[in-house]
């Protein structure tokens, strides 16, 4: 099956008030409502002026996202904006966003950070990608099965499970957090974005930094100018790049198959398996795979915090991000966030995902197995799933160090035990909204 195009439609573009305390003035000339096109890049071209000083840069934001796709250098020339305006002739932004791996429907926040870290928003694109074309030929790769959580979710079970079937591929070493498509669907990403120099090497000493590269020498102003090097660049370079991530993910997981043979069996495989760290990339495996299946593991998020906490006491190393932050009640609303990335994420592909809840997966394993293997088209019968459990259940000392309870019943409800009341009046605020979400009382 040959590679479709990504048809991306703008459907309209707002502009929020202008942050006069900090901005002279703004224009955005690119993109505009209505407007098509037939690759996934979206340009962006515009102008900001600072009122005491040139702005250094602006910013493409995913909402929900904390960190910027994208910082764009404010250094093109405006003339036709200097002719009324101070510390603008060169006040122009250009850039071109590539969309692969963005939902559906999407938005992006085009704002401006200042030196000391206020933030001057200035418009809201609201755009739209037609997916119905598939965009490479998948159909014999293995297919990814993602599993999304929170950590301390008991992903790590859940992953020794999937391990325990032959037609699933994963790396099968405690913690099962090899993420080799992870690494290749980011690359993947980086190369089929275009030139932005923020945070990477220097285009002309990059061959002595063996650690980072940006994004390709193109599409710059003057690349967009030629259309026969525009379309190579979507109907070649960036389907080649799809087609060499891809196989690079495919190969490393035939070789753990065939590595380690009483784990899979390599005449049957259909699946390999990651834990995904950030979410929002689930969006590209969706787009890139025809047959992902997305498991989302949820877990009382107040034992999750209490699971962190413990497992930082447990190891004398804190991390998880309770290091960022002075208090653990502090820590209760850091915590909230990364929830609520996971709210957003089930509610955008609740259609397509299947959601297990970590108390179900410990209380009625074989029920919650059985539900997993339907959905992913594998066998469910009894025998099956007796044969998973079978092999999962054989002794594994790392699992018995990576938990904090005795045993995995204990860690239900924890919360009521191991916090204090006025702690857990914070977690269960900070909690609300997602607890009843996922269905916690």
């Amino acid at each position: 099956m040959e590679a479709g195009v990504t048809r991306i439609r703008i459907l309209r573009v707002d502009r929020f008030d202008l942050d006069s305390s900090r901005l002279a003035g703004f224009g955005l000339d690119a993109p505009v409502a209505g407007q098509e096109t037939e690759s996934p890049l979206i340009t962006v071209v515009g102008w900001v002026v600072g009122r005491d000083g040139p702005v250094a840069h602006v910013e493409l934001v995913w909402p929900g996202v904390e960190i910027p796709l994208r910082h764009v250098i404010v250094d093109k020339p405006r003339p036709d904006v200097a002719q009324t305006l101070p510390h603008a002739a060169t006040s122009g932004f250009y850039d071109c966003l590539s969309a692969l791996g963005l939902p559906p429907r999407f938005e992006l926040i085009l704002q401006t950070t200042h030196p000391d870290g206020h933030v001057s928003l200035l418009a809201v694109i609201h755009a739209e990608r037609d997916l119905s074309a598939p965009t490479t030929a998948t159909q014999e790769l293995l297919q990814p099965i993602l599993v999304t959580a929170l950590a301390r979710s008991g992903t790590t079970w859940l992953m020794h499970l999937l391990a325990a079937h032959p037609s699933i591929a994963i790396y099968p070493r405690y913690p099962y957090e090899m993420h080799a498509a992870g690494y290749w669907w980011h690359l993947c990403r980086v190369l089929t974005q275009t030139t932005s120099f923020h945070g990477a090497s220097h285009p002309d000493l990059f061959w002595f930094d063996l650690e980072r590269i940006g994004a390709p020498p193109f599409p710059t102003p003057e690349f967009r100018s030629e259309p026969g090097l525009q379309d190579w660049f979507t109907n070649n370079h960036l389907r080649d790049v799809i087609r060499y991530c891809q196989s690079m993910t495919e190969r490393f997981y035939r070789r753990i198959a065939d590595t380690w043979p009483d784990q899979t069996d390599p005449t049957c495989l259909r699946y390999f398996a990651e834990k995904q760290v950030v979410p929002d990339y689930a969006w590209l495996a969706w787009e890139l795979y025809p047959d992902t299946r997305e498991i989302f593991l949820a877990r009382d998020f107040r034992d999750v915090f209490c699971s962190i906490l413990a497992f930082n006491r447990k190891r004398g190393v804190v991390t998880f991000g309770r290091e960022t932050v002075g208090s653990d009640e502090e820590y209760a609303d850091w915590l909230a966030r990364q929830v609520e990335n996971l709210r957003r994420n089930w509610a955008a592909r609740s259609d397509r995902a299947l959601l297990v809840r970590y108390e179900d997966l410990i209380r009625s394993p074989a029920a919650e197995l059985r539900r997993i293997l339907s959905y992913l088209k594998l066998d469910s019968g009894d025998a099956a799933v007796r044969a998973v459990l079978s092999r999962a259940g054989q002794a594994d000392t790392h699992l018995k160090s990576h938990r904090t309870t005795d045993n995995p019943t204990e860690s239900i409800g924890r919360w009521r035990r191991d916090l204090p009341p006025a702690l857990q009046r914070v977690v269960n605020r900070a909690f609300a909204g997602a607890l009843a979400a996922f269905g916690y009382a």
